[in-house]
């Protein structure tokens, strides 16, 4: 793998990705709350571990453990959504066409600032 790696350097950015994709993930428990400091390594290791132990199976393998963990995810969100759309309806005002429209007819560096990292 490191010789392949060498040959073809997308290769090897291609494989470093997931690796920093889960330690990013696992960073935000740091922000969450700083008593994680310590654990988000460890935490990102036994991740990593335990994907790669399962990958011989195959993407069929991992959609049996994470299938149900994204449902249960999903429906997290769902609910909590709801209750915060329930509690302050306004928030659906955010749907309302009228603000693109508005957006669309301001200056021309207003829109530009907001699409750019000027």
């Amino acid at each position: 793998m490191v010789a392949d790696a060498r040959r073809w350097p997308a290769a090897r950015r291609r494989h470093d990705h997931p690796a920093i994709s889960v330690l990013s993930a696992v960073e935000g428990l740091d922000v969450a709350t700083p008593a994680f400091a310590p654990y988000v390594a460890p935490i990102t290791l036994a991740l990593l571990t335990g994907l790669f132990s399962i990958q011989h199976k195959g993407a069929s393998g991992i959609g049996v453990i994470f299938g149900p963990i994204m449902i249960v995810w999903f429906i997290t969100i769902a609910v909590l959504g709801g209750a915060e759309i329930a509690r302050e309806p306004a928030i659906l005002a955010a749907f309302d066409p009228a603000h693109g429209v508005r957006f669309s007819r301001a200056p021309a560096r207003a829109r530009r600032c907001s699409f750019s990292a000027r």
